[in-house]
């Protein structure tokens, strides 16, 4: 693949056969997987992969092979990188690098000759020694008598002490891709699924190439899913670098079947709606939770989100719902709990959560208007089954609730 005419001196990348374009597929493949993988165990962050992306600064455009967010990783690809290809990468890193400087660069290979890669790996190490002392970088080059340090340091238009610590080499065997490709399917989605999930994947970066496409790495699981492709789920997704608020939140919602007002949720935190949206505004600026009309809801997640404390968030949940309920019962807000406060009751049920008994009370008109006869007997069981668990205290609110029930 060559420059067009008139387009600026390497803003066109990529690879220049189609050995090379497979090369490239195959890698691009490997990072989806491992995406997909780490959006599996952390599904509210947002993962995205483009191909053949492009980075403008100051009307400069450079173009990439991959791009990999959310850490603004723009990689290269090459089966045996030439000395010029070398020194093009390093032109347009520290191009792109201009437009943000927390980017970072890597030139993966198969396999490579001549000794620009190695004077490249020299100037690498010098300069995370240098830790950004200019001065000091250049002495070490003289000291070491760094081969190629000016030819590669004259082609960056950034300081090169600094670039040299945002780039990276990665050597990637081609004989050992497959192997290695084939080993994270699997694990992820099993013998056969990991089979379809590859050629899935293999499919849609051949077809990305010409058109520039990015995919959001939630909508592809997403999309394999409807494929009838299966993934193991992680061990645990905690989301230990979210807030408890936030955090827990997110494990009540992927519960509740539809919108819950954000003032339950708040009250079920101890907290105000402001600063509940506040906490919430990293998961907001990702579309993973939103804000309408005082409704928060949340977009599906490709896995459960859990908590050290779920149970006990699910009774005060419940608790927030029902009061909810019995202020708005006449209104069609109240009503569009029902199924919400339902379902949280079950998981209250299964985690013996008092609250249970008091459901039927609240819901029995509301859902005796729905004509479910089955779902006012499944209500009423919960809510008995809870008033007469031997740890329950027997109070005069939990026998009246019992009577309740009965009667009903």
């Amino acid at each position: 693949m060559h420059p067009a005419k008139g387009v600026v001196s390497g803003a066109i990348g990529g690879p220049s056969t189609g050995h090379g374009m497979n090369y490239q597929n195959l890698y691009a493949i490997l990072r989806a997987l491992d995406l997909i993988d780490q959006c599996l165990a952390a599904p509210y962050r947002a993962f995205k992969i483009s191909i053949e992306p492009r980075a403008i600064f100051d009307g400069k455009p450079t173009a990439w092979d991959i791009c990999i967010q959310p850490n603004d990783s723009f990689y290269e690809v090459k089966l045996n990188p030439t000395r010029s290809d070398v020194l093009d990468w390093i032109e347009r890193s520290g191009t792109a690098s201009e437009a943000n400087p927390t980017r970072t660069f890597s030139l993966v290979y198969s396999t490579a000759s001549g000794p620009m890669l190695a004077s490249m790996q020299q100037l690498m190490r010098i300069a995370v020694e240098a830790a950004g002392d200019k001065d000091r970088f250049k002495r070490l080059i003289e000291l070491e008598e760094a081969r190629d340090a000016e030819e590669i340091c004259a082609r960056t238009s950034v300081p090169p002490h600094e670039l040299l610590t945002k780039i990276r080499l990665v050597q990637e065997p081609e004989s050992g891709l497959d192997s290695e490709i084939d080993f994270r399917a699997r694990r992820i989605s099993g013998e056969t699924g990991g089979k379809r999930l590859r050629q899935f994947l293999s499919q849609k970066f051949v077809e990305a190439v010409p058109h520039r496409r990015s995919f959001d790495v939630a909508e592809l699981i997403d999309e394999l899913r409807r494929e009838g492709v299966e993934f193991q789920p992680p061990p645990e997704v905690a989301a230990s670098d979210l807030s408890p608020t936030a955090a827990g939140t997110l494990f009540l919602l992927q519960t509740c079947p539809s919108a819950v007002p954000a003032e339950v949720i708040a009250q079920t935190f101890s907290t105000s709606v402001e600063d509940l949206a506040e906490q919430l505004s990293p998961l907001q600026a990702k579309s993973i939770v939103s804000f309408h009309e005082g409704m928060c809801m949340m977009r599906p997640l490709p896995s459960e989100i859990t908590v050290h404390n779920g149970p006990n968030l699910w009774g005060r949940l419940l608790e927030a719902l029902l009061a909810y309920i019995h202020a708005h019962k006449n209104e069609k807000s109240g009503r569009n709990q029902v199924f919400n406060t339902v379902e949280i009751a079950r998981k209250c049920s299964a985690s013996c959560q008092p609250q249970v008994a008091q459901v039927f009370r609240v819901l029995d008109k509301l859902l005796k208007r729905r004509g479910d006869k089955h779902l006012v007997l499944e209500v009423a069981d919960l809510s008995i089954g809870a008033a007469r668990r031997p740890e329950q205290v027997r109070s005069k609110e939990v026998c009246a609730e019992q009577r309740v029930v009965q009667e009903g």
